[in-house]
């Protein structure tokens, strides 16, 4: 049947944020002058089979059928702070990511994120300077310039998830070029439904996304190997998993926001 879902499917495989340690790397937008992320407006569990759709209000400043049902349940009067919550169009931040917690995890390749706003307000936290105020592009592929950013997630169900420890860390690979060929704009994932299309999910009947067969991508060891240079050492330290006590953060210098000298 179809599937619901405010992102286009079959494009890039869904990164789901594991519990525990996740290590990221953002993919670079087509244009310099973009961002990295796009901020999203989502309705969730809509319609019989409860799937999530873009908020035609907030996204696109068309007429959006479940905002105006929420408006009319809020007039009528009645309802729960927690039914009028439900319907209400919840921020999201849409990435194409590399999962580099490890070898396995890198050859899938890059995954669409579509992640909750502390992971954005967290991103711009360990990218700013705190002296300069400066910005550090941490999608960046070159070793040099881009970081791996980290966060630790606890809990599994909604009521009681939570992301801790963001941190950057020192790229320690390199991104395989076909990783990089052909990345599709943030805007070209979106699944835009017209007014009537999200009617018919909301009031219980089927339509809009079309299901599509996801093709499973992976890269090989070779191809890792061959152009990533992967140090073994960095992999194997992830894979066994580190112990909380030991981590450390990284000293603010290795985190690209050391001043330039100048002579």
């Amino acid at each position: 049947g179809d599937r619901e879902s405010s992102i286009k499917e079959g494009i890039f495989p869904f990164y789901q944020a594991k519990k525990g340690d996740n290590y990221i790397h953002f993919l670079p937008p087509e244009k310099d002058d973009e961002y990295f992320g796009l901020r999203v407006f989502v309705h969730y569990r809509i319609g019989v089979n409860k799937g999530n759709v873009l908020c035609n209000a907030k996204m696109f400043g068309t007429p959006c059928v479940v905002c105006e049902e929420r408006e009319e349940m809020y007039k009528r009067g009645g309802a729960g702070k927690e039914e009028l919550r439900a319907l209400s169009p919840s921020p999201r931040y849409l990435y194409i990511i590399l999962d580099v917690c490890n070898r396995e995890a890198l050859k899938k390749g890059p995954q669409i994120f579509l992640a909750p706003v502390t992971i954005e307000d967290n991103v711009r936290k360990q990218c700013k300077d705190p002296r300069t105020r400066e910005v550090l592009d941490i999608s960046d592929p070159d070793p040099k310039e881009g970081r791996v950013f980290y966060f630790e997630r606890v809990g599994t169900a909604m009521e009681d998830t939570d992301y801790l420890g963001f941190r950057l860390y020192d790229i320690d690979y390199d991104i395989p070029k076909s990783m990089l060929k052909d990345l599709p704009r943030l805007s070209d994932l979106l699944y835009k439904r017209t007014y009537e299309e999200v009617e018919n999910l909301f009031r219980g009947g089927i339509g809009g996304a079309v299901e599509i067969e996801e093709e499973k991508i992976e890269f090989s060891d070779r191809e890792i190997d061959k152009q990533s240079d992967l140090r073994e050492d960095r992999f194997k330290e992830r894979d066994r998993g580190l112990d909380k006590e030991e981590k450390k953060e990284i000293p603010v210098e290795r985190q690209g926001f050391e001043r330039e000298k100048k002579a």
